[in-house]
């Protein structure tokens, strides 16, 4: 049987990620008897497969241990055209406060707001921002502590702040959000 990976289509918030290189008849039967027993926790309803030669590796690690994905990036256009974006700018993963963030590649901090009072006027409250090089830049939002100052390099994996619930938040968790030439793109699909 042929190794596919998945593009899923799903509707947010359900936010449930299937990995690449499952078999598809195995994946569609398990999910379905999930789905039909629990379908508070699998609403997900279609999926799209596409055959591939090879699986490109992963860009970027995950930037905490927890992969509980609370909103995904483009979500609630009707919201977020209010502060002139066409939708939730990033990705949004659901954590303990004070667990561990991670950088998730190699970079310089380009800006972190942590001992200052500006934190509170930001929508983002306490943030780590790093440039990876090759017009990458990712942003780590909502923070309880900042562990990094401007200037510093940083490996991937390195410890750069731990989480929290600053800035416009209405619970603990991580905002993500990644740049690529100065555009915001969805993290999830360079996250391995």
């Amino acid at each position: 049987m042929a190794t596919l990976s998945i593009i899923m289509a799903y509707d947010p918030p359900s936010n449930n990620v299937v990995k690449d290189g499952l078999d598809r008849e195995k994946v569609e039967a398990v999910y379905g008897i999930l789905s039909d027993n629990f379908p508070e926790l699998f609403p997900l309803k279609t999926f799209t497969w596409q055959q591939d030669d090879q699986v490109e590796p992963a860009l970027f690690a995950w930037p905490t241990q927890s992969r509980y994905i609370t909103q995904v990036f483009g979500a609630n256009p009707e919201y977020y055209a209010q502060f002139g974006l066409d939708g939730h700018e990033g990705l949004d993963i659901g954590v303990r406060i004070n667990s561990d963030v991670k950088a998730i590649g190699g970079g310089w901090v380009y800006s972190s707001k942590a001992q200052h009072e500006e934190h509170r006027s930001h929508p983002y409250g306490k943030q780590v921002r790093i440039d990876h090089g090759n017009g990458y830049k990712s942003i780590y939002a909502h923070l309880n502590n900042v562990l990094v100052v401007p200037k510093q390099r940083v490996e991937q994996d390195e410890l750069i702040a731990l989480s929290g619930n600053t800035g416009n938040s209405t619970g603990p968790h991580l905002h993500l959000t990644i740049k690529h030439n100065g555009k915001f793109v969805d993290p999830l699909p360079l996250l391995g």
